[in-house]
């Protein structure tokens, strides 16, 4: 699967999102009823990825396309799930 599709994907299934909501621009805090939803996000790509990311980079990310831009810098194109 692409990057972009699974990051959809576990952004969609994470916080109760319909995948049709979900676009490279959509602000996380828009998508979130929560702090604890964006915690729970940021865990589970951690898990699902098997790497532990770095938090100063982690809170520059505002959007669903500043997550797929830095699984790309991580050097991920694909993932399988």
């Amino acid at each position: 699967m692409q990057i972009d599709q699974y990051v959809f994907h576990v952004v969609s299934d994470t916080l109760k999102v319909p995948k049709e909501k979900i676009t490279n621009q959509e602000k996380l805090l828009d998508l979130v009823q929560d702090s604890i939803q964006l915690f729970e996000l940021l865990m589970r790509f951690e898990k699902e990825l098997g790497r532990n990311f770095d938090y100063d980079e982690v809170a520059k990310i505002e959007s669903v396309g500043d997550i797929i831009k830095y699984a790309q810098k991580l050097g991920l194109q694909t993932v399988k799930i």
